[in-house]
């Protein structure tokens, strides 16, 4: 498989990144809850695809102050991959390898992994504004308080 016959199964275009062309990075119009650009990465071999992040999930989220050594913090990424049928590999990329006719499946499922970490860091930004503004006192008692 090469570059421009994923891109007419994916749906996105995809550029290659390395000297052989057997790695391109594939641009997407997803975005984290901050504005970070969600791109996937694909390793073409004859009879397969790795569908990758580059450790960009890893990477994001250390960048958000998230201390991704501690065991909590590695779990969420591995449980919001397994749950996509993806694994998180030692080093912290989070990947799903498919023959040629599982390819659109499998990006498919890239993404809605990808898509779910957006979620989780739209709840735990959310989930810590309520607690900043309670502990300031900026959230109204409740009716009958």
């Amino acid at each position: 498989m090469d570059c421009e016959s994923l891109s007419k199964i994916i749906g996105y275009y995809c550029y290659p990144v390395s000297e052989d062309g057997n790695i391109v990075l594939i641009e997407t119009p997803f975005r984290f809850e901050d504005g970070d650009d969600i791109f996937a990465y694909a390793e073409l071999f004859p009879h397969s695809v790795r569908f990758f992040d580059d450790s960009d999930v890893y990477w994001h989220f250390a960048g958000l102050g998230i201390r991704m050594e501690i065991d909590e913090n590695k779990k969420f990424v591995t449980d919001i991959s397994e749950a996509h049928g993806l694994t998180r590999t030692d080093l912290w990329e989070v990947e799903i390898v498919a023959r040629p006719e599982q390819v659109a499946a499998a990006f498919a499922q890239y993404m809605a992994a990808m898509l779910e970490f957006v979620k989780w860091e739209k709840e735990r930004d959310e989930a810590l504004e309520a607690l900043y503004r309670e502990e300031r006192g900026l959230v109204a008692p409740a009716a009958g308080a």
